[in-house]
């Protein structure tokens, strides 16, 4: 099924972010770009595949993170980073991809997403004049509303609503303790 396979995507994308030891950022901001990407071109003409790879190097740079093209593509080779051939394959890849994904994203590589938002909120919530929560309850809260945070960007959400919006629904359904915290902070505000 079609969510299956952006799920698969997903999932590859997630595992070749952490294997090159980028943060979480950097994923939800190649995540993005790959959303963008198909907005306005379809899987039948660009395999996900190399789409996901292109962006996840689009968004180290866009989030300063950088890598050079020759180690990205090194990386990307795993164990078959010794083979040069694959190397150069990868390097080719990404190069061909770098610009038509770039033209896709109208060259906007800025992306405000839910996770500045959320810690944001999280440090907004520590400030709570009337019955304040304790640290370990706000961090508590933080990790799970995190989950929900990385759950949402396998839906369109953030082609709806804004990302502030985004992480008071994901602190909001953190459990009862986000429901409470949220109630607090609306009050207060």
């Amino acid at each position: 099924s079609r969510s299956s396979a952006a799920s698969d995507v997903y999932k590859r994308q997630t595992q070749i972010v952490r294997a090159f030891g980028l943060p979480e950022l950097v994923e939800a901001t190649a995540t993005t770009f790959v959303k963008r990407f198909y907005l306005r071109n379809t899987c039948m003409d660009f395999h996900p595949k190399n789409i996901v790879i292109t962006c996840i190097f689009l968004a180290s740079k866009a989030e300063n993170y950088p890598l050079s093209l020759s180690e990205f593509a090194r990386k990307l080779a795993g164990k078959a980073a010794t083979d040069a051939a694959v190397v150069e394959e990868n390097r080719r890849t990404v190069l061909d991809l770098e610009f038509l994904v770039s033209q896709s994203l109208q060259f906007e590589y800025a992306v405000v997403g839910a996770h500045r938002a959320l810690y944001g909120l999280v440090l907004d919530l520590q400030s709570l004049p009337e019955g304040a929560p304790t640290r370990e309850q706000v961090h508590k809260v933080a990790a799970a509303a995190q989950i929900k945070l990385g759950n949402s960007r396998l839906t369109d959400a953030e082609f709806v609503y804004t990302p502030s919006q985004i992480a008071l629904a994901c602190i909001r359904g953190a459990g009862d303790e986000g429901e409470s915290l949220v109630n607090k902070w609306l009050d207060a505000k």
